[in-house]
């Protein structure tokens, strides 16, 4: 029978190998999806855009990115636009987007990269009485900075 400490350094040993298999699987999986092949399912797609697209848009750095709700995410195609603009495009543009959330994905995008033009769902921008001027569950730190407009150093 095998003494305690040999299940337990067993047991850290398994645990210390699934999380390096789960690290590895993330990180090859952001760099498969982050390709710009992949750029036009990704963008245009509905699901943890809230989570991936801050990490794509630096990764990527566009020179012409939208902001918005789903209505301007359905309107540009990001291989269209690029083509027809000659210029990196980014389709920031997220499903049900709130005003905060807008205003802090294009905040961050101003201030962590190479944005030279910005085109705005301005209807998405604007706060309706029954909206919070914040959104409970949304990751602030994944963006380039605080809402203040401070660096995050965590990012």
């Amino acid at each position: 029978m095998q003494a305690p400490r040999q299940h337990l350094r067993w047991i850290l040993g398994m645990t210390a190998a699934c999380w390096a298999l789960a690290i590895g699987i993330n990180a090859s999986a952001f760099f498969l999806i982050a390709a710009p092949e992949n750029q036009r399912l990704l963008q245009n797609n509905v699901g943890w855009e809230r989570t991936y697209k801050p990490m794509i848009h630096d990764r990527l750095q566009p020179q012409v990115a939208v902001f918005g709700a789903s209505w301007a995410r359905d309107a540009f195609d990001y291989e269209e636009t690029t083509q027809l603009l000659g210029r990196p495009f980014f389709n920031h543009a997220v499903s049900g987007g709130y005003p905060y959330e807008n205003r802090r994905f294009l905040q961050s995008a101003l201030a962590g990269g190479r944005l030279d033009t910005v085109v705005l769902n301005l209807n998405s921008f604007i706060r309706h009485p029954r909206q919070t001027q914040f959104q409970y569950g949304f990751n602030d730190g994944l963006l380039n900075v605080h809402p203040d407009g401070s660096p995050n150093p965590q990012k």
